[in-house]
């Protein structure tokens, strides 16, 4: 602890400050004009009116000039000293007058040095006793009483106590109230941790995972039981923890250290001899009452202390450095944490902003003009847990409800440091969890993967229900990979390697080795295992003939069309990570053959994962083979069956890479090809060259070296084949001379890559976002469907999870069949199960030539046998109507847009801005102006309060700028912008209403401002539970406002936050158009369930269940024709689909009834 001065000292030196602060403002105030009045020139000593002007200046004008300028400063130095007096007179804090900052602070230093002088004189006789009170509390101090054992020596980096930060709500304001007992005092938060650098602006966002040193008079953090500070606010008036800062001002008030501050006043003095007359303490630069009960007993007795010396206090919210105060005499110890302390005696925390600013912030836009916020509204559904099973070790994610202990006081088990020092590894990965940096192409590759599953899902999910989807941390790291995913880079490498297959075919080339590649933001570039020549689209320079370059903007890419001719020539190219410009690098795994990972094991296992998820997730090669040995990736081979096998048994793992290689190795022979890049570009070689890879974080501990390298054997013989092995393997295995070892050091070390000689950063896949990623996976890959949410309910079937009436009955039937115990209480942590049309299973995989080419039986010159009508529960039955006599003419109808009924108006339809956002996104009807520059991140922050309504800041910067560190000026900006770009409405109200003016102090959008998805929700609500015919007009006003799939035409690094809303939107459309349509067939009006049919095919091209009933539309209006190609269309959709999808078998069922076929007759 630092050295302080003895009290006697510390009373002279006050009493010596008030005595120079009284003689300089003697000097100032009554010394300056004496001296401007006998040594200044005044004007009245001037003569000859404005000729003086003209004439030669004789320095009389000069010296006036400059005694007015004297005269000028003393009135305005006089005037500060006048209102600093009067705010400490009146007990008040001063008024801030502008341009007399400077002079008001130091008017107020030299009166808070007089205003001394009483409580110094008058605490002169007993400060020898406080002296000794102070040294007796210092050396009486019970770790118990604080938040942890004080630190040894002030720089002890690990004597400090610590914070855990588990939510990214916590604010460096809310921790300064906790351990501090003062808000302001979060900038000594932020000093201790200059690791942090955002720390300092004040409102930085806490990142869960960050590990912050508190100061050394950091108190213990309430128990759990009490309320937690921002769910309940204690009402009782009580002192401000520290002066305001104007009351900072006038009494000199300095920042005061954590470590020299926090023992300036000694506990009370138990003993006997002292027992007649209470303790005192001698206040000190930034106390408060709070402050000084905290260091003898409890703050909360802080009205005790006041009560106690009511004879020199007035306000309980100012008191000056050098009053002596008296301590209670029966003072409370500090509460433990089972003694909660009393709240209903707790002070405000006084009135802070939201954004955890210091208090001089000025008061603009993203503020709360000084009122407390109030809890957060409920914007979309809430996270829940996940179920999914983590890997082990995974990261801690429970937050410590106290301050670390210091190292002597620690019990550590040794399960408790293994679980630590895990906690710390994880903290250490490769790619920072909180933005997934470096982790462009594995994040294109994932959400391209979620993209194309989701579709699926969507096709398979039952009318009236909802596809899953991720929540918790899992929905957090799908969102933090939407927003870092390069899906521009990604295509230009796919369409650029492409086009040189091509090329190289076409001029009899092989495919040069590759060492590695680097994605630039608008070029690649190849790294070359040998000098050669360049090929079209890639161009080299004279001196570097290895490095092969091609721009985006190259006239030599090969048409889409001229593309499809082509297979991937580099199908096992992989991200390791970037080099210190932060480009992206891959390398070639055929060419790696074996690539070790050595140094340390946590970070290795990282780095294996990231290349596992991006080789299981990537569309790049088209087909590729992955074989987990043991433990490996755990969880990938059931998230991605379709590329991923697991095989605990090195044996068999060998035998299939063994028989691989050989065949591979025979077929080069019969084609007479030399290498593998040759064979690649052969016409005829199909898809005989797949890739196998194999993942071995560790080899077996059984496994004898000759195992081992008849592994290794059966990838390196010659020639090489499509193949590569990754492992971690332990010093001191057996590996081939040829093997890339990459030693895994840390998150800013570099590896220099063998060949290229690249330095690069390695890309990594924590613990915790593995399992993320697994989930992700998982869920998308369910299939399974979930009840659709709360809005598309009414009073009479909230039970029935949001089905139209006509599924009513059925659901509830299914509902019935469930275990009671899971389906009847809601507590099912699994989705229910689709139920099927039939017992018996129809075949799937059928594609249109297949329902086109079968025949009829010959026995029967007419179509198929009619069935029943379709079922309403969802999915249609097989239907074949009578045969028409003659074909009809194509039936294109289009229902315009209705209009709602103008004597009952919707809510929100009074005239103002309109944000569109089934289709391409647009804000329609704002007046207002903004730069054509400044709109798209305007029209997301529009979007974002539109579909939630009432958040704060943090919700807006996580929305828009995720993992990023967001200040107050990049984000005032944009919500300036945008409401100068919405402007006002007829009566002058802004229609994005400051913050401080919405009541409840949140962002939200004015009342005129509409959206067309809330007026979506409202008519399909309306009309999915009426089946008259207002029923029919309101899902025809939903439909109306449909103009393509939603979201459509963003940027897909923006709106990573809108991903839940678009399958909503798409599951709803896809509800109300079907059921549109089958109840306008049902009536015998074919172009309106056409158009129903062709409006949800907008949002929703893919969905098999409306293109179910656009062919029952077709088919009832006898134009078969249209029946074809409506049948042929959907044939592209799916060939276009996630690399080809077949038919589902319900479709090429009703298809093979309605369509005609050729009758076959024997002659």
């Amino acid at each position: 602890m630092a050295h302080r001065s003895p009290g006697p000292l510390r009373g002279i030196g006050v009493l010596l400050r008030a005595l120079i602060g009284l003689a300089v403002l003697a000097a100032l105030i009554a010394g300056v004009p004496y001296l401007l009045l006998i040594v200044g020139h005044q004007p009245t000593e001037l003569s000859g009116g404005l000729d003086m002007l003209m004439r030669p200046d004789d320095d009389s004008l000069f010296l006036v000039v400059l005694t007015c300028l004297g005269w000028i400063g003393w009135a305005a130095f006089t005037l500060s000293v006048l209102v600093e007096a009067t705010a400490v007179l009146r007990r008040r804090s001063a008024p801030r007058i502008k341009g007399l900052g400077g002079l008001q602070s130091l008017a107020g230093l030299l009166i808070s040095g007089i205003v001394l002088l009483a409580p110094t004189a008058a605490s002169a006789a007993t400060a020898p006793a406080h002296a000794a009170t102070a040294t007796q509390t210092a050396a009486g101090t019970t770790p118990s009483s604080t938040a942890s054992t004080s630190p040894a020596s002030p720089g002890g980096e690990t004597d400090w106590p610590r914070h855990t930060v588990t939510s990214p709500r916590e604010e460096l304001w809310d921790l300064a109230e906790e351990y501090l007992g003062s808000g302001p005092r979060w900038k000594d938060i932020a000093a201790l941790n200059p690791e942090f650098p955002e720390l300092a602006s004040g409102d930085a966002k806490l990142h869960p995972g960050m590990v912050l040193k508190l100061p050394a008079d950091a108190r213990q953090a309430e128990p759990a039981s009490s309320p937690a500070p921002d769910a309940t606010r204690s009402t009782t008036t009580a002192p401000e923890e520290t002066p305001s800062p104007e009351t900072q001002a006038h009494t000199g008030e300095a920042a005061r250290s954590s470590a020299d501050e926090s023992a300036h006043a000694g506990a009370p003095d138990d003993s006997e001899n002292d027992a007649e007359r209470p303790p005192s303490v001698t206040v000190h630069d930034g106390d408060s009452l709070w402050s000084i009960a905290g260091q003898h007993g409890d703050p909360a007795e802080w009205p005790a202390l006041y009560k106690a010396n009511q004879d020199q206090l007035t306000d309980p919210d100012l008191i000056y450095p050098g009053q002596q105060l008296d301590l209670p005499q029966a003072h409370t110890p500090r509460k433990g944490p089972a003694d909660p302390p009393d709240t209903g005696k707790t002070p405000p925390r006084g009135e802070r902003k939201q954004d955890a600013t210091p208090p001089d912030q000025d008061h603009h836009e993203g503020q709360d003009g000084g009122q407390q916020e109030a809890p957060p509204a409920t914007t979309a559904p809430a996270p829940s847990p996940s179920h999914t099973a983590e890997p082990s070790p995974a990261p801690s994610r429970t937050r410590d409800a106290t301050p670390a202990p210091s190292p002597t006081a620690q019990d550590t088990s040794p399960d408790q440091a293994e679980a630590h020092q895990s906690s710390e590894e994880s903290q250490q990965t490769l790619a920072p969890a909180a933005v997934w940096a470096g982790a462009g192409i594995l994040a294109a590759a994932l959400v391209s993967t979620l993209a194309t599953r989701r579709v699926l899902q969507q096709r398979r999910r039952r009318p009236g229900r909802r596809i899953p989807m991720p929540q918790g941390s899992a929905a957090s790291t799908e969102q933090s990979l939407r927003a870092v995913q390069h899906p521009t880079g990604f295509d230009l490498l796919d369409t650029a390697l492409r086009t040189l297959a091509l090329r190289l075919a076409a001029q009899s080339r092989d495919l040069p080795v590759l060492t590695a590649v680097v994605l630039h933001e608008t070029r690649i570039e190849l790294h070359l295992a040998e000098e050669t020549a360049p090929c079209a689209p890639f161009t080299t320079t004279a001196d570097r003939q290895d490095v092969w370059t091609c721009t985006a903007s190259s006239s030599g890419l090969a048409s889409p069309e001229d593309l499809q001719a082509a297979d991937a020539p580099y199908p096992a190219l992989v991200t390791l990570g970037w080099d210190p410009q932060g480009r992206l690098v891959l390398v070639d795994l055929e060419h790696v053959g074996v690539l070790n990972l050595a140094g340390d094991e946590h970070l290795a296992r990282h780095v294996l994962q990231a290349i596992a998820v991006e080789l299981a997730t990537t569309s790049l090669p088209g087909h590729l083979e992955v074989t987990a040995l043991g433990t490996t990736v755990p969880g990938l081979d059931a998230a991605a069956p379709e590329r991923v096998a697991r095989t605990d048994d090195l044996a068999d793992a060998t035998a299939h890479l063994a028989a691989h290689t050989a065949d591979q190795r025979r077929a080069l022979a019969a084609l007479g090809a030399h290498s593998l890049g040759d064979a690649r570009l052969r016409d005829d070689a199909g898809g005989s060259w797949t890739s196998h890879i194999i993942l071995a974080q560790a080899l077996p501990e059984d496994a004898d070296e000759t195992a081992v390298a008849a592994l290794f054997n059966a990838l390196t013989m010659r020639p090489r084949t499509a193949g590569a092995v990754i492992t971690a393997a332990p010093a001191g295995t057996p590996l081939p001379a040829d093997t890339w070892t990459l030693t895994c050091q840390g998150p800013d070390e570099t590896i220099v890559l063998p060949g290229s000689g690249l330095s690069v950063h390695l890309q990594g896949l924590s613990d915790e976002h593995f399992a993320d990623a697994i989930e992700l996976l998982t869920i998308a890959g369910s299939d399974t469907d979930v009840p659709a949410p709360a809005w598309t309910r009414t009073a009479d079937n909230e039970d029935l999870g949001g089905m139209p009436a006509e599924y009513a009955e059925l659901e509830q039937d299914n509902l019935d069949k469930e275990p009671p115990n899971e389906a009847a209480t809601g507590e099912s942590p699994v989705p229910a199960p689709r139920e099927t049309e039939s017992q018996e299973p129809e075949p799937a995989g059928l594609s249109l030539a297949d329902v086109l080419a079968e025949d009829d039986d010959p026995d029967d010159g007419r179509t198929a046998k009619p069935t029943p009508a379709p079922d309403p529960a969802g999915i249609p039955r097989i239907i074949a109507p009578q045969p028409c006599a003659t074909p009809a003419p194509a039936v294109h109808a289009t229902i315009p847009a209705p209009e709602p009924e103008a004597t009952t108006p919707e809510p929100g339809t009074a005239t103002g801005p309109a944000v569109q956002l089934l289709g391409p996104i647009s804000i329609e009807g704002a007046t207002g102006r903004v730069d054509s520059n400044r709109r798209r991140t305007g029209t997301e922050l529009a979007a974002f309060l539109a579909l939630n309504p009432g958040v704060d800041h943090h919700a807006i910067d996580e929305a828009l700028w995720p993992g990023q560190i967001v200040n107050k000026t990049m984000r005032n900006s944009v919500i300036s912008r945008l409401r100068s770009w919405l402007s006002t409405d007829d009566d002058g109200k802004a229609h994005f209403p400051r913050v401080q003016d919405t009541g409840d102090h949140r962002y939200r959008l004015g009342p005129h401002v509409t959206c067309d998805w809330t007026q979506f929700q409202q008519h399909a609500r309306k009309g999915l539970h009426n089946t008259t015919e207002d029923g029919d007009l309101a899902l025809c006003q939903a439909l109306a406002l449909v103009r393509g799939r939603p979201f459509t035409a963003i940027d897909p690094q923006r709106y990573a936050w809108a991903e839940p809303a678009i399958q909503e939107m798409v599951s709803a459309i896809v509800d109300v158009a079907y059921e549109l349509s089958t109840r306008r067939r049902e009536a015998n009006d074919v172009p309106g369930a056409l158009w129903a049919a062709r409006q949800g095919l907008l949002a929703a091209e893919e969905n098999e269940l409306l293109h179910r009933a656009l062919f029952l539309a077709h088919h009832a209006a006898c134009d078969i024709d249209a029946l074809r190609k409506a049948a042929a269309h959907l044939a592209r959709v799916n060939e276009q689909l996630g690399g080809g999808v077949d038919m589902d078998a319900e479709t090429a069922e009703l298809l093979r009834n309605l369509l005609p076929r050729t009758v076959v007759r024997a002659r």
